[in-house]
């Protein structure tokens, strides 16, 4: 209800009938305020002032008749009773309707106490218990000595501004009532005026413009210029029209170019996105943001992030310089891959391919490209590498270490020789000694160098990689510093590998070996779990570059220094160590590799 009213007050007719009922209002409101304001008052005070002036004219005659040397009551009287003769000639009603003389009798002489104290009314008149009667006090002079007699009261009657003040009111309604059926008159006549525009204006807001019907079928009574109106607005509507046609169809084609483009962002995997040349600050961005990023997209927008924020630090130089080789036209499109930030600060890879729109027409040219996330690819492409690494140096240890092996032997075997074909307690026993110790130490460190490369004879059995684990960290929680505690999760139910426990276990005490040298000094939190999964982790499978099968995975993490990146590519090299000298051989995490990679 309320809104139908706003939508009729807010119409061409609303507001004309609108403009009428307050002109309607204004004008009886002026009218009602002149009577009670102005006009009454003014009648009332005209009609006072002329009783005052009959009372004034009448009391001058009673003192007159009060002033001679015998006065006559008879003459009062009838003073009086002339008096009473004037009567208004339209209501018949005597101007005066009673009077009232007190008497000063020590100033009129010749005249009894008494005698002259007339109360003569000829009718009594009141209205809701109030007077209508005018009350007038006329003091009396002698006209001699100018001494003052007594006093008049004069009760002169309200009937004839009654009367008055009636004829005015109903002069005053009959006005109201001529203005408001005027102003109805032309409310009228304007609306049917109005109705042409109306018209046309329902036709305009019915729906299709190709469906407007001309005013001058729908109203006899048009103005020349509404007519002009119709024929100026029916040519306007068919260069509408054409332009219309042309415009469905242009939208029906950039609706279909805008369906493709939006499937294609969806199926998209990567991000694409528009970022001004100059600034490098997103415009655009869609695509698979949040998961490669960690933003979503109108954070980024909203934020106002660049290119420069997203880009790995240490690779920003590099990509920079080929955006330069894009500005300044060396280049004309540009396939990179560098590192970027993620909001959670982890790094991924990614490969971006992009080039430089120029709209032209004195718009700014901005970036437009295409991010794809590799850092799958690189991991697979590290560990490939490290494979191959491994495999080559490997490959050259096991040939080395057997020569070796065999060199040791005769060492060792000679050494031997020696001491029986000697006498117990000889001089030379000690050197013999040092010399089968050295031997002995080295080919330990020839059969390491064969585990590392696989090369040594292994016995792999089924076995049980829960109960290993156990009593690996029975032994570790005696050899580790007390200022690091161990944490297991091993699950209770037995989880059997074909493997060699000797070597699991070894791999067991290299890991939290180092685990412990990294947190010797501050201390820190060792934790051990062993996790089962299978063909249905197709993610894990894939990052191992493993087939399908039934794992186990062994976790080993503390809460030590980390590995610097720089050393991530050798940490799995022969002989190479951070450690100090004497602390360590550099062959742990070698050996722990080899083990590993033996097992599948």
């Amino acid at each position: 209800m309320g809104n139908k009213f706003i939508e009729y007050v807010s119409s061409l007719k609303g507001r004309i009938t609108l403009m009428f009922v307050v002109m309607a209002f204004v004008i009886e409101i002026s009218i009602a305020l002149y009577w009670f304001y102005f006009l009454a008052p003014h009648i009332e005070a005209d009609i006072e002032s002329n009783i005052k002036a009959l009372s004034q004219t009448q009391g001058n005659a009673i003192a007159k008749s009060l002033s001679e040397e015998e006065v006559s009551r008879d003459r009062i009287i009838s003073t009086i009773d002339d008096l009473f003769l004037l009567r208004d000639s339209v209501t018949r009603t005597p101007f005066v309707s009673g009077i009232e003389l007190t008497i000063d009798y020590d100033a009129v002489k010749h005249v009894s106490e008494g005698s002259l104290d007339i109360n003569r009314w000829q009718d009594i008149k009141t209205e809701n218990g109030d007077s209508v009667y005018y009350n007038v006090e006329i003091p009396l002079f002698s006209s001699k000595s100018k001494e003052l007699l007594g006093i008049a009261r004069f009760y002169c009657s309200k009937s004839t501004l009654r009367h008055f003040e009636k004829s005015v009111k109903n002069s005053f309604i009959i006005a109201i009532c001529g203005t408001a059926i005027l102003l109805l008159g032309a409310w009228l006549i304007l609306l049917y005026l109005l109705k042409p525009l109306q018209f046309l204006a329902e036709s305009l807001a019915g729906g299709s413009i190709r469906e407007i019907e001309p005013v001058s079928s729908r109203s006899r009574m048009v103005s020349s210029e509404i007519r002009l109106i119709d024929m100026k607005l029916a040519e306007l509507l068919g260069k509408v029209n054409d332009y219309t046609g042309e415009l469905e169809a242009l939208n029906r084609t950039l609706w279909d170019s805008e369906e493709k483009y939006r499937q294609f962002l969806q199926n998209f995997v990567g991000i694409a996105y528009q970022a001004d040349q100059e600034s490098l600050e997103f415009l655009m961005i869609h695509g698979y943001v949040k998961d490669i990023s960690g933003y979503e997209e109108s954070e980024i927008l909203e934020k106002k992030l660049t290119l420069k924020e997203l880009i790995y630090p240490d690779d920003f130089k590099k990509v920079i310089a080929d955006i330069d080789n894009l500005r300044n036209g060396t280049e004309q499109m540009i396939d990179n891959e560098f590192r970027i930030s993620r909001k959670d600060r982890k790094v991924r890879w990614v490969r971006d391919i992009c080039r430089i729109i120029n709209p032209g027409k004195d718009k700014a040219g901005f970036i437009q490209g295409a991010f794809y996330d590799i850092t799958d690819s690189k991991n697979l492409e590290s560990r490939l590498y490290q494979a191959q690494k491994m495999e080559s140096i490997g490959t050259l240890a096991g040939g080395i270490a057997h020569d070796f092996n065999n060199i040791l032997s005769i060492i060792l075997g000679n050494a031997e020789l020696t001491k029986i074909t000697l006498s117990e307690g000889g001089p030379i026993d000690e050197f013999v000694d040092e010399i089968t110790t050295a031997c002995l130490r080295a080919k330990k460190m020839v059969e390491q160098i064969l585990v590392f490369s696989r090369k040594s004879d292994q016995l792999f059995a089924p076995i049980s990689i829960n109960s290993v684990i156990r009593e690996s960290v029975n032994l570790i929680r005696a050899t580790i510093p007390s200022t690091v505690s161990i944490s297991v999760n091993i699950p209770e139910a037995e989880d059997f590998i074909i493997g060699d426990s000797t070597q699991i276990s070894q791999v067991m005490l290299n890991l939290c070996a180092n685990s412990a040298h990294a947190m010797r000094e501050t201390g820190g939190k060792l934790d051990i779990t062993v996790i089962r999964f299978g063909s249905k982790d197709r993610q894990k499978l894939q990052y191992y570059s493993l087939p399908n099968g039934e794992y186990a995975e062994l976790i080993v993490k503390d809460t030590g220094h980390g590995i610097m990146p720089g050393i991530m590519e050798r940490i799995f090299d022969p002989y190479f160590t951070t450690k100090g000298v004497g602390e360590g051989s550099g062959m742990g995490l070698s050996v722990v590799h080899g083990i590993v990679s033996a097992h599948n």
